[in-house]
């Protein structure tokens, strides 16, 4: 058998390889790269035969020294590291979240409950109001169904703050949660 180095790179990164290969010829060397260590070859060289005086020295080809064939290790981190202990679920925060959520929904409902009445109201109000004929039924004048108006858009205006103020509270307890699981475990350096 006679000894190769065969240059090249991994096929999955990329990253540039030497292997030292013992084989009969230069294409079985290529072969054995390419099945063995998944390496694209782009050379192969044949290396001296060791000298019997100094069996242990390594010859250097090349760039640079070769190194023997050795599994690819992946020094890559994994896509989703594990926490070194087990992250707690913060289960309180998660469910007061959700019922601020939920309550903000109640007010946002009301919020549109006075809007619509509002409007249907204030649609009558000024109907009965323009007809010149007929006497408005609740002794209604230009002003009192404008201020009617008025004070229905500001309640539904309300109502929907107070809606999106709770709704805010909720998020905040989520993010509050989300963070406290983020950062559990994380050493500072």
């Amino acid at each position: 058998m006679r000894r190769f180095q065969v240059l090249g790179a991994n096929a999955d990164t990329g990253q540039d390889l030497q292997l030292l290969v013992e084989a009969a010829s230069p294409d079985e060397a290529a072969h054995l790269a390419r099945t063995e260590y998944n390496m694209l070859v782009s050379e192969v060289q044949e290396l001296p035969a060791p000298s019997p005086a100094a069996p242990e020295a390594v010859p250097s080809v090349g760039s640079g020294p070769v190194r023997p064939a050795s599994p690819i290790l992946d020094y890559r981190t994994p896509s989703h590291p594990q926490p070194k202990s087990p992250v707690p679920h913060y289960g309180a925060l998660l469910w007061a979240g959700r019922y601020f959520r939920a309550g903000a929904t109640v007010w946002y409902l009301l919020a549109i409950v006075c809007l619509l009445a509002t409007t249907v109201r204030g649609a009558f109000d000024f109907y009965d109001v323009l007809r010149p004929t007929l006497p408005a039924p609740f002794g209604m004048t230009p002003l009192q169904a404008t201020l009617t108006v008025i004070v229905g858009l500001v309640g539904s205006y309300v109502l929907g703050l107070i809606g999106l103020f709770i709704h805010v509270q909720g998020e905040k307890l989520q993010a509050l949660r989300d963070l406290a699981r983020n950062s559990f475990g994380l050493q500072k350096p």
